[in-house]
């Protein structure tokens, strides 16, 4: 296996459900209300996460959320706007983070000779 540095996003639902991740090996899950694991990962930048959250219908976020790294990937943990309650994501979330991921060796394909 080879490792390689890339950014990575993905689509978060509320149940946990990862939907159109660009690194296929990332996964995802809901822990309970308003906390989500992001697995897969070897190891992310410590800084400069992304993140899109759906918007009410004034412009303004309809969640808070925070992202810490762990052991075992991203942490992701959601709250009612602006308070410290927890809850669901509210449509999906884009997450976007520098990661090192682990992917298969390419064998070199044998050329054929000219003819």
């Amino acid at each position: 296996m080879a490792i390689i540095q890339t950014t990575a996003a993905l689509n978060l639902l509320p149940d946990g459900v990862n939907k159109n991740s660009t690194q296929p090996q990332m996964t995802t899950e809901r822990l309970e209300l308003g906390v989500y694991q992001i697995g897969g990962v070897i190891s992310l930048a410590s800084e400069g996460w992304r993140t899109t959250i759906k918007k009410d219908d004034n412009g303004d976020p309809s969640i808070s959320l925070a992202t810490e790294a762990n052991e075992t990937g991203v942490l992701v943990r959601t709250y009612e706007r602006g308070t410290t309650t927890p809850t669901d994501i509210i449509g999906a979330l884009t997450l976007r983070f520098d990661v090192e991921v682990e992917v298969p060796d390419v064998e070199p394909v044998a050329e054929e000779p000219a003819a």
